[in-house]
């Protein structure tokens, strides 16, 4: 549904809306989320990234669950765990007698546990072993701590030390694209990573050595006045996960199972469901198609299924790789709660009413003028349902309608800049430009060209819907992506005249991808074959020229900015060195030892300050006053006058369309 979306943006008296990019990138994350074994507080973990010492500063906190008291930072959290881009969860173990909790975290270059009490008294150190701690969990007499090991610190660091004197063995283990030592981070520290199990996840040298279990008794004032261990839940619960839709199902003490066929378990996808401590009941996320999450309360003896509450984003514990699950006791549920435009904050959520309260909103000075964004759903050409968010300037629209940029792929919580945060999404609406975020349609289902079909089937028929409601300029559209999202991006610009300007922040495959991960223990063919349908270069060479975009060069017109992390720049670089030497407008910058999706917080305020710049140029023809980015303007306007370049829209697929 998109009527009414030409209306005046309703404001709620808050301030006038304003986000920089400074502002997207020191976002503080709230996640890691549990409640204590009496039910009355809760521990979490803030993340935010600063501009100042290009780092990510972790806080560990605890908080009253009925909102008594405000939150109180307990203890610094550290170096942060970074795969992929990502800063992982980490999940605190609470003492039984809930008067402290213990965490990882890494300080001087060694990750060890540590006590933090809840009454505000310093964090103590309790390992002190020459290996890094790797988990940590309670035992199950709930007397003390468990906690593995690894190799030692020393082990590693001959490790590295003997690849440096003696030479890398080049197999499946290494990652030729990137820097042979200190190619990541790992636990807080530089770190020398190697390919381990999983699609391209990467580990610190040694990690596959055997670990080693070590246990520490619990102080006598955590574990003194140990109650008996809690009974376990009368309902077991189970989400079996499908292609589409995952099916719930609960068995209670009698063993008689049930499956969950409310409505809402047939329409949203289960996201996560946890036994209450009711003993009867389950409390259940969902998400819609358009990424927003419900809680619901299903009595799965009865069939009974009661929304708790919803809202416009997310509702869950803010974990990315830990479990989704909000927090919960015999009263509330605790949850982080963010939405396209309102930047993560921690809620509880009365389980008898719905009634939610702010236990904590570190964002608060950036919600009160972050910009409005109306979530659209709308029917495809080929009647598909497709949704996004939508971000209107609130400036007077153009008589031929705003400029678009689009990102397509995820558009989940507070929209920093889509997946990967790199597309400025509110300071471009700022700037007079409208843009949109677009969820992958059917989820990732299916191989390259069906995707490939429902992406451009989507794109087509939103812009169509926005032109014909006067909102949009369909000259002026650009579009941006990360991953599969800047394969997209590519696959519009090569198959319509749709883009007037375009951005990647993601390598391409090219043969040299095929070489550079085809090496002992290291086999990406099925995976070539099964998503990309591609065989041998050498055997195959016609269908690495017509389904990559390195065989396409000359279709792609539209000005393309790629930036790009160092190690997906060398999978890159035959593309960008033929779009370069045609006519058509192209810029590449790497950034050095970043991973998939960038983290320093640097790189990433350059990243949305570029792309800014990128599609106000191209799309409205503006550039910025700063004597610092003369040279860029002087290359970026060169490009116009290249000798046979010529930016021709249209408003339909070019002819040459290459799906099933």
């Amino acid at each position: 549904m998109i009527a009414g979306l030409a209306a005046a943006a309703i404001l709620n008296g808050a301030a006038t809306p304003s986000v920089s990019p400074q502002d997207l990138v020191e976002v503080t994350d709230i996640s890691s989320l549990a409640t204590s074994p009496d039910g009355k507080l809760v521990a979490f973990r803030t993340a935010q990234p600063s501009i100042g010492d290009n780092q990510i500063h972790l806080k560990w906190y605890v908080a009253p669950v009925d909102g008594s008291a405000p939150a109180r930072m307990v203890a610094d959290g550290g170096g942060p765990e970074i795969d992929s881009g990502i800063v992982l969860d980490q999940l605190p173990v609470w003492a039984p007698s809930s008067q402290a909790f213990f965490v990882r975290a890494e300080f001087d270059g060694e990750t060890q546990f540590w006590r933090i009490s809840v009454d505000g008294g310093a964090p103590r150190q309790l390992s002190h072993d020459p290996a890094d701690v790797r988990s940590l969990a309670l035992s199950n007499d709930r007397r003390s701590l468990r906690y593995e090991i690894g190799a030692t610190r020393d082990e590693v660091a001959r490790a590295e030390r003997t690849d440096r004197d003696q030479g890398v063995l080049i197999n499946g283990k290494v990652d030729v694209t990137s820097p042979l030592a200190l190619n990541g981070v790992a636990d807080g520290h530089p770190a020398t990573l190697r390919f381990g199990p999983g699609w391209f996840h990467r580990l610190p040298l040694l990690s596959g050595e055997p670990l080693r279990t070590k246990t520490l008794t619990l102080e006598p004032g955590d574990g003194a006045s140990i109650e008996p261990a809690a009974p376990a839940p009368a309902i077991r619960v189970t989400i079996e996960r499908r292609a589409k839709q995952a099916q719930l199902r609960a068995t209670g003490s009698d063993g008689v199972e049930h499956v969950c066929r409310s409505g809402a378990c047939a329409a949203d996808a289960i996201i996560a469901a946890t036994p209450m401590m009711d003993g009867r009941d389950v409390l259940v996320t969902t998400r819609d198609i358009a990424l927003r999450e419900t809680l619901s309360i299903w009595t799965p003896s009865t069939a009974r299924w009661k929304r708790l509450a919803g809202g416009e984003g997310l509702l869950d514990s803010g974990n990315q790789m830990e479990d989704p699950a909000c927090g919960l006791t015999a009263r509330v549920a605790v949850c982080v709660a963010a939405g396209a435009s309102e930047p993560p904050r921690l809620v509880s959520i009365d389980i008898s009413t719905g009634t939610e309260r702010a236990l904590f909103d570190p964002n608060g000075p950036l919600r009160a003028r972050a910009w409005p964004a109306r979530t659209i759903i709308w029917t495809t050409a080929d009647g598909r349902t497709a949704s996004g968010q939508l971000f209107l300037p609130l400036s007077a629209k153009p008589q031929r309608g705003y400029p678009l940029v689009m990102n397509y792929y995820r558009c989940a919580g507070f929209l920093k800049g889509g997946l990967g945060d790199e597309l400025p999404l509110a300071p471009l609406a700022e700037a007079g430009v409208a843009t949109l975020c677009i969820n992958a349609v059917d989820g990732f289902a299916g191989s390259e060209p069906a995707q490939e079909a429902r992406a451009i089937d989507a794109i087509t028929s939103i812009v169509d819907k926005l032109d014909q409601q006067g909102l949009v300029d369909r000259s002026r559209i650009g579009m941006a992506g990360l991953s599969f999202g800047s394969g997209i991006v590519l696959t519009i610009a090569e198959r319509t005249r749709l883009l007037r300007a375009a951005a990647i922040s993601s390598g391409q495959i090219e043969p040299y991808y095929y070489w550079a991960f085809r090496l002992p223990g290291l086999d990406v063919r099925d995976e070539l074959k099964s998503f990309y349908g591609l065989g041998d270069p050498d055997t195959d060479a016609t269908g690495w020229k017509d389904h990559t975009f390195v065989g396409h060069v000359d279709a792609i017109k539209a000005p393309l900015l790629i930036q790009i992390p160092e190690s997906e720049m060398r999978i890159t670089m035959e593309f960008f060195s033929r779009l370069a030497a045609s006519s058509t407008p192209a810029e590449m910058f790497a950034f050095p030892n970043e991973t998939h999706v960038k983290w320093e917080p640097r790189h990433k305020l350059t990243v949305y300050e570029r792309n800014l710049d990128w599609f106000r140029f191209w799309l409205q023809g503006v550039e910025d006053a700063d004597p610092a980015k003369a040279e860029q303007y002087a290359r970026w306007r060169s490009f116009s006058a290249r000798p046979g370049y010529a930016l021709a829209t249209e408003d339909h697929l070019a002819p040459a369309l290459r799906v099933p």
